[in-house]
């Protein structure tokens, strides 16, 4: 005879503290008599939670202290929580992610696109930046009243008043060379005119190592801004920044419209980005129109130099997406243009890499290509001009040195550096300084050291190697009036104030600025 099947009987379910010790619970409440028998706190018989005193000792919801709260950040969506996912990888123990990509061999050709921050998920090449990254594309209005007298010293500020370098930029402003390349229509405003000018005298001067008919930002960009709105408003917004911090309220430079019908330049600013959000499928579009984009972001970054402000890593992420939205640096054709880009981003990828990211700044700066590239686009098209041999011969010689003193740290990446490293180091930042000090004050190319001496200065570790540099950025600073100089000398005071032991290339990766 068969068994009969017992009658199912739910299982009454007790309190947890029952049913670890394999108990049968009472079921009393609040508290079950057992646990309270035997001084056992007792969790009753609701939903059990999982915290620790109300809070989530791990996962997701580690620090919630209550249901709600898991919840406050869901007004943002996803872009937050992908934000913040991002942010968590890109932190852990340095030492061993720089240790790692040391033994790692160089891939130029991954070197600064196999980061999520590159990826085209949109057609319209701001909405990719905007939307992946939640970044507000308008920066903080300028504190137009600050002045440089709160970083420095009122005796540096002797030394290098404006009165003399308004005399400095006006002999260099001298030759009809840096006038605007092209006729001016007579139906355009007088305070675009004069914004043109001063984006042709002082700002594209600044760009290059020696200035001429080769220079790209004065004879490629303000053409092309003629016929282009895009890039007009681009350049009309960051002359109307420098215009603002250098020319208002003060006799630094002669500026023939009233201030008064200047334009905010924030309000430019972001009137350039919307612009850029209305360029879809910029695969499909033509090759001008490729450059158009290309050329805006760049003179946006130049911008991000005038006015110093941290809106750098944006725009260098917007120009990586739209160079794959384009199709990659290979569908810009051969022209003039196209030359003047390319050369422009290989750049700024070589130089922006230790403000942005130390690993991968070890992976681009140890890769010869990529020094090679940086070289070339300092030297663009003067690479036949026998009269700027010499100073193109200065140039690479410091950004070489530069590149090496940067290198240099990580020989001590898991290890206290001897007195012998450090007596290295110190040699290495001296010889950078009696090279430097071996070019003239004031010639043609000391613009483009700026980011060499800000490295070595990042590396100095004596007084007098500090002071030097201080006096270096001051003269930069006078000459050009470029916000990220005072930044920089501002980073510098706080990277020579670090802790020992800390490395000052991890201090470098969270600039987030533009120094070039």
């Amino acid at each position: 005879m068969p068994p009969q099947k017992r009658p199912y009987i739910p299982k009454t379910k007790g309190c947890y503290q029952c049913s670890r010790r394999r108990v049968n619970c009472d079921r009393a409440e609040p508290q079950c008599q057992k646990c309270l028998s035997r001084g056992l706190e007792c969790s009753g018989l609701g939903v059990r939670h999982r915290f620790e005193n109300g809070v989530a000792s791990r996962g997701n919801w580690a620090g919630k202290a209550d249901m709600q709260a898991i919840y406050e950040d869901e007004k943002d969506g996803v872009l937050i929580r992908r934000a913040r996912k991002r942010d968590l990888a890109r932190q852990g123990n340095t030492t061993k992610r720089v240790a790692k990509a040391t033994n790692r061999q160089s891939n130029e050709s991954e070197t600064t696109r196999n980061d999520e921050e590159t990826q085209i998920t949109a057609p319209a090449v701001a909405d990719i930046v905007l939307e992946e990254y939640a970044i507000d594309p308008i920066p903080e209005p300028l504190d137009l009243e600050e002045s440089f007298e709160e970083v420095i010293s009122t005796n540096a500020l002797e030394l290098y008043s404006a009165s003399s370098s308004a005399q400095m930029v006006g002999e260099l402003c001298s030759s009809s060379g840096y006038d605007i390349p092209w006729p001016i229509p007579s139906n355009i405003p007088s305070w675009k005119t004069q914004l043109f000018q001063l984006f042709s005298q002082h700002i594209s001067y600044e760009m290059v190592a020696v200035d001429g008919l080769h220079n790209g930002w004065r004879h490629l960009i303000l053409p092309f801004a003629q016929h282009d709105e895009l890039v007009m408003n681009a350049v009309l917004t960051v002359s109307a920044f420098h215009f603002r911090l250098n020319v208002l309220g003060s006799d630094r430079y002669q500026f023939g419209s009233s201030p008064q019908c200047i334009p905010d330049p924030n309000e430019l600013y972001k009137n350039v980005i919307s612009g850029l959000k209305q360029q879809h499928q910029l695969d499909a579009c033509n090759i001008e129109k490729k450059h158009s984009v290309l050329m805006t972001i760049l003179v946006l970054i130049v911008g991000t130099m005038v006015t110093g402000r941290s809106d750098f890593p944006f725009l260098f992420r917007m120009l990586e997406s739209a160079l794959q939205a384009v199709g990659g640096d290979d569908v810009l054709g051969s022209s003039d243009a196209a030359a003047f880009i390319l050369s422009q981003v290989n750049k700024l990828r070589v130089y922006s890499a230790p403000l942005l990211n130390e690993e991968t700044a070890l992976q681009v700066i140890s890769s010869p290509m990529s020094a090679a590239q940086l070289l070339n686009s300092l030297s663009h098209k003067l690479s036949f001009n026998p009269e700027s041999a010499v100073v193109l011969s200065f140039v690479n010689d410091l950004v070489q040195q530069a590149l090496d003193i940067y290198l240099h740290q990580f020989f001590f990446v898991g290890s206290t550096p001897t007195e012998t490293d450090v007596a290295d180091s110190i040699a290495r930042v001296q010889h950078f300084k009696e090279t430097l000090e071996a070019y003239p004050a004031g010639a043609p190319g000391e613009q483009v050291l700026i980011w060499a001496s800000f490295v070595a200065a990042s590396g100095s570790q004596t007084e007098e190697h500090m002071e030097f540099f201080e006096n270096v950025f001051l003269r930069h600073y006078a000459r050009n009036g470029f916000g990220n100089i005072r930044r920089a000398l501002e980073y510098l005071r706080k990277v020579w104030a670090r802790e020992p032991g800390m490395r000052w290339t991890s201090l470098l990766a969270d600039a987030k600025f533009l120094v070039m």
